[in-house]
């Protein structure tokens, strides 16, 4: 089963949140997030990834497209946000993606409020089995590599 985590570094803090993908196929954020202050040590980063990572699943229902607040709104709410955009100034952004002992780490390019998180998947690190130091060291360096 494939799970997918991001990690966002944001005004010096770490955002972990976790997605799960819908019926649909899409994935959605599924409400688990962490914050943690930038200088957290790479075993408790890579914890928290781990944490994001076993929450994620499969099957969930698709979120309503109208109507209803957007399903990373418990995110932007924690932090006092208005919009997404808002979010997005200044953040960088990498997701983790585990497929059984196999996980990729992918940083983005933040392409502001109209180009999004575009991936850079040239700078991708792929790790087999990696316990929690590996994991928050690799997405530590994976967030350098993003812009």
């Amino acid at each position: 089963m494939r799970q997918l985590a991001h990690v966002d570094l944001r005004r010096r803090e770490y955002i972990v949140w976790s997605s799960s993908r819908s019926v649909a196929g899409m994935w959605v954020m599924n409400g688990r997030f962490r914050r943690l202050p930038a200088g957290t040590g790479p075993g408790d980063l890579g914890a928290a990834v781990q944490w994001a990572l076993d929450g994620s699943t499969e099957g969930v229902p698709q979120p309503p497209l109208r109507g209803a607040p957007p399903p990373f709104q418990p995110v932007l709410d924690d932090l006092g946000l208005p919009t997404y955009a808002k979010y997005m100034t200044g953040t960088r952004s990498t997701t983790v993606e585990r497929d059984n002992d196999s996980v990729v780490i992918t940083p983005y390019h933040n392409g502001g409020a109209r180009g999004g998180f575009v991936p850079l998947p040239d700078a991708a690190t792929r790790l087999d089995q990696p316990d929690a130091d590996a994991l928050g060291t690799a997405v530590a360096e994976a967030l350098t590599r993003s812009t």
